[in-house]
This record gives structure tokens, sequence and C-alpha cells, in this order.
């Protein structure tokens, strides 16, 4: 009896083991476009500038007549515009603003 219960709980543990899919590493699939990223989600009045020195200061300048202001931006919604689902923004280097890329 101890036999095959021994059996079964190493033949379950083998076939667990056999359907475990490997870890696939994220792969960069191409840069993007703050500045289009700006078009699309703040509209064609709005530009991209740096406000500081690393890569997480891009912000959407709006600069019409007496109406300015700086607007954040979706770097990950503009790699899923661009590139489709499951894609998201990682900046190669924290410290480079244009080290931006796009990931899957």
């Amino acid at each position: 009896m101890f036999k095959r219960i021994a059996a079964a709980v190493v033949l379950a543990l083998g076939l667990g083991l056999g359907l475990t899919v490997p870890a696939q590493a994220a792969t960069v699939i191409g840069g993007l476009s703050v500045e289009a990223a700006c078009d699309t989600q703040r509209g064609a009045i709005t530009y991209a500038v740096l406000i500081g020195p690393n890569a997480y200061d891009w912000r959407c300048r709006l600069n019409l007549g007496g109406t300015s202001g700086y607007y954040s931006v979706d770097l990950n919604r503009e790699c899923q515009r661009v590139y489709g689902g499951n894609t998201w923004a990682t900046p190669l280097n924290s410290n480079d603003p244009y080290s931006w890329r796009c990931w899957r």
C-alpha cells in the first residue's frame, strides 16, 4: 500500500513539474515618442518638455494665450497605442530622459 501511495505522489510531482512554463525575459520592442504621446493624450496644442534631468521628468506643456500648464504623460499608454496590448514603458537608464523604450 505504501509503495502505491509513494508512486502516486512521485507521479503527481513529476507531472506538476513537467507542466511548468519557463519564465521569459522582457524584450525591448521599440522606442517611443513623448511628443506623440502628448499629442495623442493631451491634444495637438501641447508639446513635450523636460522639467528636470531624469527620465521621469517628461511633461506635456500647454501654452495657449493666457492658459498654460504642465500635464502628466502616460508612456505605458503610448507603448500600448503604438505596439498593442501587453506592452509597457521603462527607461534603460533612469538618469537619461531619452532612454525610454517599449517592452513586451
